[in-house]
C-alpha cells in the first residue's frame, strides 16, 4: 500500500502537495493544543484527589492573583480555564475536519476536471480505441472513488497518526512501562486484524471497480437500444445483467464497511478491561491510596477517550484505502498523462486555406488491423470546388473524410494545405464543418443545438436564422410554441430523423467554416426536403468548399469532380456524366441509388 500511496503522491500537482504539507503543520499544532488540555485535566484531577498538590502546581506558574484566592475559588477558576480550553479544542477539531474535507474534495474536483479535460483533448483515434461508457465511468464514478475512498482517508489517517504519536509520547513520559504495554497492545491488535483482512479488502476493491465499469456499459447500451429492446422483448436481458453487477458491488461494499467498522467494538471492550486491570494492579502495588491512582486513571482514561477513536479512524481509513486502492490502477496512467496535457500550450495558430487541400499518396490502417483502410490515395480539392466521393460500403469513404478533417493521422503520405504539410492537425479542425450521417443532438433547445458549444447569451441570432432558412427548418420552428427556444429531448427524440438531420446541417452552416463536409447527410430526408436542401447547398457553391459522400448519386450530379473508391483506393474520377459513361461500378451504384 505504501508504494501505491507514493504513486498517488506523484499524481498530485506541486500546489496540491504544498497544501497537504501546510495541512499537516496545522494538524500538529492542533494536536499539541489538545495534548496541553489533557495534561491540565490530569493535573486538575490530581489536585482534587490531593489538595496539597495545588501549591506545587501554582509554583510552576507565576500568576500572583491565584495565590490570594481560596482553594475552592482557585479550583473554580482552573475549571473555567479547562472548560474554555476544551471548547477551543473542540472548535479547532471542527475547523480541522472542515479544512481536511475542503482540501481533499477540492483535490477531487481538480482531478476529475483534469480527467475530463484530458479525454476531451484526445484525438479521434483515441475514441475509436476506447469505450465511451468506460471513459464516462472513470470521470463520474472512479474519480469520485479515488477521492472519497482513497485520498480523503489518507489525509485523515495521517492527521490521526500525528495525534496518536503525540499522545503516546506524552503518556510515555508519565509512566513508560504501563503506557508502552497499552499502546503496543492496541496497535498490535489493529495491525493483526488488518493483516488478516487485507486480501478480502483488495478483492472487494477489484469487484467494485469491475462492477462500476460494467454497470456504466450496461446502462449506456440499454438506453441506446431502448426501441429494439422493447420490440424484441429484451429489456429483461439488460435488467438481469445490471442486477447481477449491482448485487456483486453492494455485497463487496457491505463487506468492506463491515471490516472497517467491526474492530471498534472489540477495542472498546479491551479498553474497559485495561482500565480495570490498571486499577487492580496499582491498588496491589500502592495499597489503598486511591489519590495516587486517580491522576493515573484520568490520564489513561482521557488518552483512551482520544486514542481509541483515532486508532479506529486510522484502521477505518486503512481498510477503506485497501478496499479501493485498485482504482489507482484504473486511473493512474490517465491522471499522469493529464497533468502533462494540462501544462501544454493551449494556443492554436489557425491554418489559412487559400488555394487547395491535397492528400498525397495517403495510406491509413486502424489499430490492430493489418489491412489498409486507405491505400496510397491521392486527392486534390481546390478552394470553392464541390467534390463528390462515392463507393460501396467499406470502400474507405468515411475514413478518407476523417483524414481530410484531420481526425485521423496518415500512416504514410501527406495531408497538404496550399502545398504545405499540416504539422498540427488540431489547428486544421477549425476550418471544417462536418454533417454526419448519424446525428447526435444535445438535450437542449433548437437554437442551442444549432449554435453548438456556444453559451445561450452569446448566440448570434442572425446566423441562427440564416442557418434555419438554408436547412429548411422554418416550418419545424413554426410548429413549436416556443420556436427556437423549444426543447427537443435527449438526442432530439421528440422530432423525426429527418428533422434531426436538418438541425445537424444548420449546425454546420452556423459555424460558417470555409469547408463543408456532408457524410451522407441527406440520407434520412424525404425526397422533397432533400431537393430543397440540395438547392440551398447549390447557393453556397462558389462561396464554400464542399465535399459530399453520397449513396444517392443524384445529390452529387452537379459536383465539379467525383472520386470513386474501392477497397481503400481511388479507381476513377471525373464529372457525373463522364463516370456514368465510362465506369461500370458507378453505373451500378447509380442504378440502385
Amino acid at each position: 500500500m505504501r508504494r501505491k500511496i507514493k504513486r498517488l503522491w506523484s499524481i498530485l500537482s506541486f500546489e496540491q502537495r504544498k497544501k497537504l504539507a501546510l495541512l499537516q503543520i496545522m494538524v500538529v499544532a492542533i494536536s499539541i493544543f489538545e495534548l496541553v488540555t489533557i495534561g491540565m485535566i490530569a493535573g486538575f484531577m490530581g489536585v482534587v484527589s490531593d489538595n496539597s498538590k495545588l501549591d506545587t502546581y501554582l509554583s510552576y506558574v507565576n500568576i500572583s492573583f491565584l495565590n490570594n484566592m481560596s482553594f475552592s475559588s482557585t479550583l473554580l477558576f482552573i475549571s473555567c480555564v479547562i472548560l474554555l480550553l476544551l471548547t477551543i479544542s473542540s472548535l479547532l477539531s471542527v475547523f480541522m475536519t472542515k479544512k481536511i474535507n475542503q482540501i481533499s474534495l477540492n483535490f477531487g474536483h481538480e482531478l476529475t476536471c483534469r480527467l475530463f479535460f484530458f479525454y476531451q483533448n484526445q484525438d479521434w483515434e483515441y475514441y475509436l480505441r476506447n469505450n465511451s461508457s468506460i471513459l464516462t465511468n472513470k470521470v463520474l464514478i472512479e474519480s469520485s472513488r479515488l477521492v472519497g475512498s482513497v485520498l480523503v482517508p489518507i489525509v485523515n489517517m495521517f492527521s490521526r497518526l500525528v495525534f496518536i504519536l503525540l499522545i503516546s509520547v506524552a503518556i510515555f513520559s508519565y509512566d513508560i512501562e504501563t503506557s508502552l504495554f497499552i499502546i503496543t497492545f492496541f496497535i498490535f491488535s489493529y495491525v493483526m486484524i488488518s493483516k488478516v483482512l487485507k486480501k478480502r479488502l483488495q478483492r472487494n476493491g477489484r469487484i467494485v471497480g469491475e462492477a462500476n465499469q460494467l454497470k456504466s456499459k450496461i446502462v449506456k447500451e440499454a438506453f441506446t437500444n431502448t426501441k429494439s429492446a422493447i420490440l424484441l422483448g429484451k429489456r429483461k436481458y439488460f435488467i438481469n445483467a445490471f442486477d447481477e453487477q449491482s448485487l456483486q458491488q453492494s455485497q463487496a461494499q457491505a463487506s468492506t464497511m463491515t471490516i472497517a467498522g467491526a474492530p471498534r467494538y472489540m477495542m472498546e471492550w479491551l479498553a474497559y478491561v485495561s482500565m480495570i486491570m490498571i486499577i487492580i494492579l496499582n491498588l496491589i502495588i500502592k495499597g489503598d491510596d486511591f489519590s495516587a491512582i486517580l491522576p493515573l486513571l484520568t490520564i489513561y482514561g482521557l488518552a483512551a477517550f482520544k486514542l481509541l477513536p483515532s486508532l479506529q479512524q486510522v484502521y477505518n481509513s486503512i481498510a477503506t484505502i485497501k478496499g479501493n486502492i485498485s482504482v489507482l490502477d484504473i486511473l493512474e496512467a490517465d491522471l499522469v498523462s493529464s497533468r502533462a496535457k494540462m501544462n501544454s500550450n493551449d494556443h492554436i495558430e489557425l491554418i489559412p486555406f487559400n488555394e487547395h487541400l491535397e492528400v498525397s499518396q495517403g495510406s491509413f490502417s486502424y489499430a490492430g488491423n493489418k489491412k489498409l483502410a486507405l491505400n496510397s490515395i491521392s486527392i486534390r480539392v481546390n478552394k470553392f470546388e464541390k467534390i463528390g466521393i462515392v463507393g460501396h460500403s467499406g470502400s474507405g469513404k468515411s475514413t478518407l473524410i476523417d483524414v481530410i478533417c484531420g481526425l485521423l493521422p496518415l500512416s504514410s503520405g501527406k495531408l497538404n494545405i496550399d502545398g504545405q504539410p499540416i504539422k498540427d492537425l488540431s489547428a486544421w479542425h477549425h476550418n471544417i464543418s462536418y454533417v454526419p450521417q448519424s446525428v447526435n443532438l444535445m438535450d437542449a433547445t433548437i437554437a442551442e443545438n444549432i449554435a453548438f458549444g456556444v453559451e445561450y447569451s452569446e448566440i448570434d441570432w442572425e446566423k441562427v436564422h440564416k442557418a434555419v432558412e438554408l436547412s429548411c427548418l422554418t416550418e419545424l420552428i413554426a410548429s413549436f410554441s416556443n420556436g427556437l427556444d423549444s426543447h427537443i429531448g435527449e438526442n432530439g427524440i421528440q422530432i423525426s430523423g429527418g428533422q434531426r438531420q436538418r438541425i445537424s446541417i444548420a449546425r454546420a452552416l452556423y459555424s460558417e467554416s470555409e469547408i463543408l463536409i456532408f457524410d451522407e447527410a441527406t440520407s434520412a430526408l424525404d425526397g422533397i426536403t432533400e431537393n430543397q436542401i440540395m438547392e440551398s447547398i447549390e447557393k453556397l457553391s462558389g462561396k464554400k468548399t464542399i465535399i459530399m459522400i453520397a449513396h444517392r448519386l443524384k445529390t452529387i450530379k452537379n459536383c465539379d469532380r467525383i472520386y470513386v473508391l474501392e477497397q481503400g483506393q481511388i479507381v476513377d474520377e471525373g464529372r457525373y456524366d463522364y463516370l456514368i459513361q465510362s465506369n461500370a461500378s458507378f453505373r451500378e451504384m447509380n442504378k440502385f441509388a
